[in-house]
């Protein structure tokens, strides 16, 4: 009996190294891609930073949240004005929300382009179909009445910042 457990129990490590190893393999070679630093102001005036994915629509800028309870997203509602870090820059953007489906499907197709297989591997554990695109326009330049889109959406980021 004694043999047995031994036996069992070698299995049982040999296997979780070999998991461990595989997801490690998967995890270095997985290249994420352009990853910005976007921050966003809470209600009682703090900043909050987040690693989010980008991509250009049409030459304009373009996030893409998983869901509507992303804490960013919900940030970003209220002060529609953030702060975008990439490639050593800081610029200032309004964010806005574009809860279309051609433009949401557009955007998946965009971010599948670019991420590739970092974009599959999440896409196999969050359904895309109810994200939320945020278009990023220019402090200042954003045309008059300009107001986010909206239809039954919902909103990736790889946030560092769960709040």
């Amino acid at each position: 009996m004694r043999g047995l457990v031994t036996s069992s129990a070698r299995i049982i490590m040999l296997a979780t190294g070999l998991l461990a190893a595989v997801l490690i393999v998967v995890a270095i070679g997985i290249n994420e891609g352009e990853i910005v630093v976007l921050t966003t102001t809470d209600e009682h005036h703090r900043s909050h930073d987040t690693q989010v994915w980008i991509v250009e629509l049409e030459g304009e800028p373009y996030l893409r949240a998983g869901n509507a309870r992303v804490g960013w997203l919900a940030r970003l509602r209220a002060t529609p004005t953030v702060h975008l870090h990439r490639d050593g820059k800081e610029s200032v953007y309004r964010a806005l929300p574009q809860e279309v489906d051609g433009v949401r499907r557009r955007l998946n197709e965009a971010m599948s382009e670019k991420y590739g297989l970092a974009d599959r591997f999440v896409g196999r554990f969050i359904d895309r179909s109810g994200s939320i695109p945020v278009r990023l326009v220019p402090a200042g330049d954003e045309p008059p009445g300009e107001a986010p889109a909206h239809d039954a959406g919902d909103a990736l980021a790889l946030e560092d910042d769960p709040s």
